[in-house]
């Protein structure tokens, strides 16, 4: 068997495989019909992930109009309410055994009634949200009574300098994260009728867009799974680059689409 015999076989078990997790990502799908602010939600995130990963970084006027916004908005009861299950099942699975794919089409059940980028966006709405619990916490310890005492609590480093690398590297995944979501959404607002596709090229991005949700959630419980790490963190039990490798390989992962 030569090289080019193995490449095939490689592919075609690749593939493969892609087409009976897409099977099975179908089978959890069911959406009935609710309608989520996926762009405003989005946006909400993206400005969490800004101050939370870039906190050095201000707001400009256009993204001050989008806070007014998303501050003006109609809350949507519901949307809160799922958010919280999707950090509670982060929360849950973080400390269940099992594999990751398990996991994942776990957290994927409990949003079967949505969309494909709707899925993807409150995913992303529950790690920004335990991100920014993190976040917080370690900020203020030396400047918030209450922050320092939950920090002392949870006996976490006074020094964030230890958690600096391991943030690097969750804030690059979490940049792609957003990054495939907002392409997902542009997909989804794509209207049903009066637009002439290619019905092939559909299909073909409709596989993607599957895939792109599962590792959306894929990465989402690798992200709340490394922060729930680093908050029990301690300088002589950890080496600061040991949490690393599992992050930087499930986002090769994602951008790759490989399991």
């Amino acid at each position: 068997m030569d090289t080019s015999d193995i490449a095939a076989l490689v592919h075609n078990s690749t593939a493969s495989e892609e087409e009976v997790l897409i099977r099975n990502l179908l089978l959890s799908h069911d959406p009935d019909g609710r309608d989520v602010d996926s762009e405003l939600l989005l946006q909400a995130v993206k400005n969490v992930f800004q101050i939370t990963t870039s906190p050095e970084t201000k707001f400009d006027t256009a993204e001050r109009s989008n806070s007014r916004q998303i501050d003006e908005a109609e809350p949507q009861a519901f949307t809160g309410h799922v958010v919280d299950n999707i950090c509670c099942e982060m929360f849950y699975q973080h400390y269940q055994t099992g594999d990751l794919h398990t996991k994942t089409m776990n957290l994927l059940d409990l949003l079967g009634a949505f969309q494909w980028s709707d899925k993807m966006v409150l995913i992303l709405a529950g790690l920004a949200f335990i991100h920014s619990k993190f976040w917080l916490v370690n900020s203020l310890q030396h400047q918030n009574a209450l922050a320092g005492l939950i920090s002392v609590l949870r006996q976490s480093p006074n020094s964030t300098e230890l958690f600096k690398p391991h943030l690097k590297a969750l804030n690059l995944l979490i940049g792609k994260m957003v990054e495939l979501t907002e392409h997902v959404a542009k997909f989804n607002s794509i209207p049903v009728t009066g637009v002439n596709m290619d019905p092939a090229l559909t299909e073909i991005t409709k596989h993607h867009m599957y895939l792109a949700a599962y590792w959306v959630a894929r990465c989402g419980l690798r992200g709340s799974s490394h922060i729930a790490h680093l908050s029990t963190m301690k300088p002589k039990r950890v080496h600061v680059l040991s949490l690393l490798p599992s992050i930087c390989n499930t986002s090769t992962s994602f951008l790759y689409g490989r399991r």
